[in-house]
């Protein structure tokens, strides 16, 4: 969300790139994509200008963030309008495999039949 416009409009950017995860997806037959961590890996989040007490008291509970590419936290509308729509879908952030060809993936399909 954003502090200042509504939450809603960072849902609706998030379900279309959801949208064209999934399509990508069909288009390349993958059937599963994970998240990759940047090499340098995640960092702490980037400083806020917020002082509320409740926001400072619970700032080491926030998760962390990568300060670059997707994993850096976009707090406006324009920019994550650019990265959510317009970005490529596959990039070095995601990893789209086939069931069919990942024996890693196989092997927790069978896992979780066990169950």
């Amino acid at each position: 969300g954003y502090f200042n416009i509504s939450w809603t409009m960072k849902v609706d950017l998030v379900g279309k790139h959801l949208c064209r995860i999934l399509h990508h997806m069909k288009e390349t037959g993958a059937s599963t994509v994970c998240p990759r961590l940047p090499a340098g890996g995640l960092g702490e989040p980037p400083a806020l200008e917020v002082s509320s007490s409740y926001w400072v008291r619970n700032w080491h509970l926030r998760p962390k963030h990568g300060q670059t590419g997707a994993w850096q936290p976009l707090v406006t509308y324009e920019a994550d309008r650019h990265t959510l729509l317009e970005a490529p879908v596959s990039d070095e952030c995601l990893h789209f495999t086939s069931a069919l060809t990942n024996g890693d993936m196989t092997a927790s399909v069978d896992l979780r039949s066990r169950l």
